[in-house]
């Protein structure tokens, strides 16, 4: 009985010491990028400030901002986690698509951080390319990003290597690189929240060391496991599998996208913003200001609905929480009356079930703020007639 008091004495002891460092380690995770984005920012209001210092000083402040997003991003899945907040919505997802796109997105991310010299080899057998799986794909993606982001933060030379295969009645995942590797004795603790597999990995590389707990939780909540082969010096493998649920085989068909050539042009097609957050407003006005596209803007939902009656605009941007009629109200008083217009939904709830709110009320798409330049541009893009 001593023993068994002393072992869950020292077991909350080491629990109590992992969240402190855990705390002081997000102070200063959250305070670096902060620091980044305020500083550049004030060097940023010099005048006659050359045009090279001024896009690198704009990079830095685009990094810090993405690093800070993250790191908020990571605390409140982990949170929703322990407190059995996260739901898993399982929908037919093309994989292919779904690698092309991470594809893109990190050959940019390895040109970003200096390390394009480093190859990204996507590795898919030809007879898995046309395979669709019954997953939760935003899910899934998380989970992807996150074993490809730890690649690429611990790899400065050689390659990375990503893909999946089947077997039996699982997709089986991997993401191996050329990397530091981890210590045998680490291999276990890799996946134990708050905590790296070294505590000296967040001083040298920074990061939270919730990712990969945060995809263990969701790899298992989705049934399946997820497990690491490393060697010390040579680089690490992950691996996930997940069940194949009722997956079959699509033809792949390869689109381009309408009106694109590198940028978008919306001559005489009406876009209205509906958000009451001013600072929103002018940001939105700026990203559309090359289209020429009429752009309108009402600032809550009351107003949001007559001047869809009055104007009848071919895309509206709706923000969520407005003054007055709140957006999904306004989503569906619209939609009551007009089945064709495109609303997209923009707002600050970044989690499942407010998508799912937002495309229940009548919207056509989602996308969480901060708002990417480019995805809001080519939503629109796909939307508008």
């Amino acid at each position: 009985m001593e023993g068994e008091i002393k072992s869950a004495r020292l077991k909350a002891e080491e629990s109590d010491r992992l969240k402190s460092a855990f705390l002081a380690n997000m102070s200063h995770e959250i305070r670096t990028p902060l620091n980044g984005i305020l500083g550049f920012s004030e060097l940023l209001k010099r005048k006659n400030l050359p045009n090279d210092k001024r896009q690198f000083y704009t990079d830095i402040i685009c990094s810090n901002g993405k690093q800070l997003l993250k790191i908020i991003s990571d605390i409140i899945d982990i949170s929703k986690i322990e407190s059995g907040q996260i739901v898993i919505d399982k929908k037919e997802c093309t994989l292919n698509s779904l690698f092309c796109e991470l594809n893109a997105l990190f050959i940019e991310d390895l040109k970003s951080k200096g390390k394009n010299r480093i190859e990204l080899i996507m590795a898919i057998e030809p007879q898995y390319q046309t395979l669709v799986s019954v997953c939760d794909e935003i899910r899934l993606k998380q989970i992807l990003i996150n074993l490809l982001s730890n690649a690429v933060k611990f790899t400065s030379k050689g390659s990375i290597k990503y893909g999946y295969e089947v077997k039996n009645n699982f997709i089986e995942f991997f993401v191996s690189d050329t990397g530091v590797g981890i210590k045998p004795e680490f291999q276990k603790l890799v996946f134990e929240r708050f905590r790296q597999a070294n505590e000296s990995v967040s001083r040298e590389y920074g990061g939270t060391g919730l990712g990969l707990a945060i995809s263990k939780s969701l790899v298992e909540m989705m049934g399946g496991k997820i497990w690491v082969i490393s060697t010390e010096c040579q680089g690490s493998e992950f691996r996930f599998s997940l069940p194949l649920e009722s997956s079959t085989y699509h033809e792949i068909i390869y689109t381009q996208e309408k009106n694109f050539n590198g940028d978008y042009s919306w001559p005489g097609k009406k876009i209205l913003i509906v958000e009451d957050d001013l600072p929103s407003v002018q940001l939105l006005k700026e990203t559309l200001s090359d289209s020429l596209a009429e752009v309108m803007h009402a600032d809550d939902g009351e107003k949001a609905i007559q001047m869809h009656h009055d104007s009848k605009p071919d895309i509206i941007l709706m923000d969520i929480r407005l003054p007055r009629i709140n957006g999904l109200e306004a989503i569906k008083t619209i939609r009551d009356s007009d089945k064709n217009v495109a609303i997209i939904a923009l707002t600050a709830n970044a989690f499942v079930e407010d998508r799912n709110k937002c495309m229940l009320a009548g919207s056509n798409e989602y996308i969480s703020k901060p708002v990417d330049r480019t995805q809001l541009l080519s939503t629109i893009n796909k939307f508008i007639q």
